[in-house]
């Protein structure tokens, strides 16, 4: 977690701006900054939904039953971190989409590409 804060600390349209110089402009690589930037918040939403699932008294009592760490991983926490994340995920979008925008006006987006015609 320490590594999302340190992603967390950076304004996120500079790192963005960063990893879109750094990659060159393209397509794929408006992706990778978007995922750049946004993953950092996305992690301490799971984390933080992780850790209060293993606390509850369904995952003690696997536990006292003998049910191995990985059943318990797959079977219950990760189903019940799910509804979070689809919601954090469709939450996103629109800030996804005006990062875009605001690297596209910045002239990021396709600032090392070739005009048309050249």
């Amino acid at each position: 977690m320490r590594l999302a804060d340190v992603v967390l600390a950076f304004p996120s349209i500079i790192l963005a701006m960063v990893v879109t110089y750094t990659l060159g402009a393209s397509l794929f690589t408006l992706f990778i900054a978007l995922s750049v930037v946004g993953w950092a918040s996305a992690a301490r939403v799971v984390r933080s939904q992780a850790l209060a699932i293993k606390e509850t008294d369904f995952i003690t009592a696997s536990k006292s039953i003998g049910v191995n760490d990985t059943r318990i991983m797959l079977r219950h926490i990760i189903p019940n971190c799910l509804a979070p994340i689809l919601v954090l995920f469709t939450l996103n979008i629109p800030e996804a989409i005006m990062a875009e925008a605001g690297l596209s006006f910045l002239g990021w987006e396709r600032s090392r590409q070739r005009p048309v015609g050249a």
